[in-house]
């Protein structure tokens, strides 16, 4: 039944984005919390988000990658720089993998925090014209929504806690979806800054 589910929601992803990847992008970056819903698919650990980015990753390179490289090759050589020390940043990142105790796990780690996001960051450098930076910023804003409203029923009623990794005592400290208070902060924090600069360049 979950692998029908799942197959479901791929193909609705996969759909939204190959009819409107503006609003599909929009729709991943509302529901970054879904990084949580962890499941396995065969021996595979993934995520609801994985699934949703794999689906706009498909449909960005069957469909738009073969025009926005032209737009991303010229990107690069306008900033060497930059894409130089990015280069590095990923290199160390791939190094780090095998210098690991664990390498499946850092392979896994490494997916979801180095891959992942610079494979993101690729597709907008092509997208740009379609995806602005402030629809980059607004999309954060609702995605802070759903951990906001949560915090503040935890806050008012005590319930609707996520279990704890660490039997931390929470003293009555909100922690929305996460496993520790100071992940709220954490996410919320750089997106009202982001969203008080684009409210004061009005």
């Amino acid at each position: 039944m979950q692998l029908i589910l799942l197959s479901f929601y791929i193909l609705f992803f996969i759909f939204l984005a190959w009819k409107n990847f503006r609003l599909a992008v929009g729709l991943f970056i509302i529901a970054l919390p879904t990084y949580l819903i962890r499941f396995t698919i065969g021996p595979l650990p993934t995520t609801i988000l994985e699934l949703s980015f794999g689906a706009l990753f498909l449909v960005w390179l069957i469909k738009y990658a073969k025009n926005d490289w032209l737009v991303i090759k010229k990107t690069i050589i306008s900033h060497k720089l930059l894409f130089v020390f990015i280069g590095l940043f990923f290199l160390s990142s791939l190094v780090s993998i095998f210098v690991s105790d664990m390498v499946i796990k850092s392979l896994g780690e490494w997916r979801a925090f180095f891959l992942e996001p610079m494979v993101l960051f690729i597709i907008l450098l092509g997208r740009r014209e379609q995806i602005k930076s402030k629809d980059l910023i607004w999309f954060l804003a609702l995605s802070i929504l759903s951990i906001s409203i949560l915090a503040i029923i935890q806050k008012f009623t005590g319930l609707l806690y996520p279990p704890s990794l660490w039997d931390d005592i929470l003293n009555g400290r909100v922690v929305a979806f996460f496993t520790s208070p100071n992940a709220v902060g954490l996410y919320l924090a750089p997106v009202i800054i982001l969203m008080s600069v684009l409210l004061l360049d009005k």
